[in-house]
């Protein structure tokens, strides 16, 4: 009886990229840019005047209405793009060659790992939408909700924008496994029978 495949586990496959990473110097698991992306955000909502929330609470709707919208749409085009890395990677034989390279499963991890990013910075835009519309809730908690949102949302678009580098890995890794492929049918002479005319 055939055996099913082995389904992709994305735990298992952070930890091997944590590890990976940690292998090149153990500053390679500190997430820079996610820390970066929360300090901006964290800084935007410390500076943020209190009429933000306090006055003009129907702007701040607006904002995060905007902000929840913007993150929808990058995660609906992301969806082109990683329909077009699927697309890449199940053509025949290709899988095999990216598997037998120990790189199939890192560009599976790339594409759960920038859903999960952009799933996670649109449900904290929709849970800040709903936290500023109580207005008894502390200004900290507002403030909170407010650097949460940008800082994982400009997270979400900058791993959004790594498909492009993704899909340059995968076009080199497709230009060796042509070439390779051209070089097998290059090196086998078809011979042809010869007939009498």
């Amino acid at each position: 009886m055939l055996q099913g495949p082995e389904r992709y586990q994305f735990l298992k496959s952070w930890l091997q990229d944590l590890s990976d990473s940690l292998d090149d110097g153990w500053y390679n698991i500190i997430p820079f840019w996610l820390l970066l992306c929360i300090f901006i955000g964290g800084t935007t909502a410390y500076f943020m005047p209190d009429d933000f929330w306090t006055r003009r609470r129907d702007n701040a709707s607006v904002v995060y209405a905007a902000i929840l919208t913007m993150n929808g749409i990058i995660l609906a085009l992301s969806w082109g793009a990683f329909a077009k890395i699927y697309e890449t990677i199940g053509t025949p034989h290709f899988s095999t060659f990216l598997k037998e390279n120990g790189v199939l499963d890192k560009f599976l991890f790339f594409v759960s790992y920038v859903h999960t990013s952009q799933i996670l910075a649109l449900s904290v835009s929709a849970i800040a939408l709903m936290v500023t519309q109580f207005e008894d809730a502390d200004l900290r908690w507002q403030r909170v909700a407010l650097g949460a949102t940008i800082g994982f949302g400009m997270y979400a678009v900058k791993q959004a924008a790594g498909s492009v580098t993704v899909m340059h890995d995968l076009i080199r890794y497709r230009a060796i496994f042509d070439a390779d492929k051209a070089t097998r049918a290059g090196s086998v002479r078809l011979i042809r029978p010869e007939t009498d005319t």
